[in-house]
């Protein structure tokens, strides 16, 4: 949700039935992601923000009320967050990430937006900062959505994964 002013605070899943196979949710803890960071990258993002394009889902498929778009990717619809977030109780840092496809670091070429786009989602994809639910019927999950990314797993399209999902309050990200 981060392609909108004030994304979702927190969720949480509830399983009611569950493929065999697949379905399961990735997680990415973005603090641990921040942290384990070279100065150099951190001195790098600091004060950088990103556009989150509003007009595709995280499968890619076009939103409604949206039109097909191609072209420039500094003029796709959407909002700008800092892409180095902290917590304005704690003063803990995170990594501010959304679905990769058209995302675009303001104030950069686009290549040069690019190249760090896919050396931090590279590094936030390392196995140290990711954990995959492996869903059983009547698991429930929550999550702070503002410090953890997540997506859904693949599973057999002749299979059912049915859940319950709830959002609970928004947030406006503060940049670090």
């Amino acid at each position: 949700m981060t392609y909108v002013e004030t994304p979702v605070h927190a969720c949480a899943l509830y399983a009611i039935e569950v493929p065999k196979t697949g379905g399961n949710t990735g997680f990415a803890n973005m603090i641990a992601a921040y942290d384990a960071l070279s100065a150099q990258i951190k001195e790098r993002l600091q004060g950088l923000s990103c556009k989150h394009d509003a007009s595709r889902n995280s499968t890619g498929q076009l939103r409604k009320g949206f039109e097909e778009y191609y072209g420039n990717v500094t003029q796709v619809p959407g909002f700008v967050h800092p892409l180095v977030r902290v917590n304005p109780e704690t003063g803990v840092r995170a990594l501010y990430l959304g679905c990769r496809d058209n995302a675009y670091v303001m104030g950069l070429g686009i290549d040069e937006s690019e190249a760090l786009l896919e050396e931090v989602w590279a590094h936030v994809a390392k196995l140290d900062f990711t954990w995959a639910q492996e869903w059983r019927v009547g698991d429930l999950v929550f999550w702070d959505n503002r410090y953890c990314l997540h997506r859904g797993g693949a599973f057999p399209f002749d299979t059912r994964r049915h859940m319950r999902g709830m959002q609970i309050g928004v947030d406006r990200p503060v940049a670090a």
